[in-house]
């Protein structure tokens, strides 16, 4: 029995040296950036990862994610259902989607006039609040008279935008390409409008804004996709099939 116990011993002691004498796993290199949970009436609900490096936004249920990276920028759309990928230059990228309610709604958001109003808080964020110009209105109730606008079109809108993330520009001037909103300086965070028929409407929101460790991996460039020409060949799936559950998910979202 003595020597039983002395093989267990002399087993359990050489199992324990020889697991301390594996080299220690690397531990995943992170940075620290942010996390935002955001609700727009087009794409559903994203999560958008910052970081010092890089920005990612993800659609889960749409199997789409938009990546890019310092110091290129060059953007890269994945479509995680059909595994093919679109990468564009910055300055040329432009959201499919936001084009999709443009045609759908007679309303786009991207080439708004705007000023600063003030400085506000969002979710404890320092932010800054922009407010369209006053001939915004004025234009539309001609137009509206004219008959090449209808009650749809846009009077008065507000745009808020986050100025002190300390994140490359290029990530919010990705962010509002991908919303397809004006480019301005900051992180876009939220924007409404009123309408000539003074209706108030929501178009993002964010919900969580959180400091987070955010893992170098989450940048990388995925194996096994296949290069395609167009964006749309990317969106597809979310323009089509399952644009309007998005839809319909942010829009409930905003209107509670």
């Amino acid at each position: 029995m003595n020597q039983h116990r002395l093989y267990i011993c002399a087993l359990t002691a050489a199992l324990v040296s020889a697991q301390s004498a594996l080299p220690a796993r690397a531990a995943e290199k992170t940075e620290n950036g942010w996390e935002l949970q955001q609700v727009s009436f087009i794409v559903g609900k994203p999560t958008v990862l910052l970081s010092p490096t890089g920005i990612k936004i993800i659609l889960k249920k749409a199997g789409l994610k938009v990546v890019a990276v310092a110091p290129e920028w060059k953007v890269f759309l994945y479509n995680d259902l059909n595994k093919v990928f679109f990468a564009c230059p910055l300055k040329s990228f432009n959201s499919s989607m936001y084009q999709n309610e443009a045609l759908w709604s007679g309303c786009r958001y991207d080439n708004l006039p705007f000023a600063k109003d003030a400085r506000v808080q969002i979710l404890q964020l320092d932010a800054i609040k922009y407010k369209t110009l006053p001939w915004l209105a004025k234009r539309a109730v001609s137009e509206n008279k004219e008959g090449w606008t209808d009650r749809g079109a846009v009077t008065c809108a507000y745009y808020c935008l986050a100025d002190r993330l300390s994140v490359p520009t290029q990530e919010g001037l990705i962010l509002a390409k991908f919303y397809g909103l004006t480019t301005l300086t900051g992180v876009p965070l939220d924007f409404s409008y009123v309408n000539l028929g003074k209706e108030h409407r929501s178009r993002l929101l964010t919900t969580l804004c959180q400091r987070k460790a955010i893992p170098v991996s989450e940048f990388a460039r995925p194996s096994g996709y296949r290069a395609v020409k167009t964006v749309q060949e990317v969106s597809v799936d979310i323009s089509q099939s399952k644009g309007l559950d998005n839809m319909m998910e942010g829009l409930g979202h905003l209107m509670k």
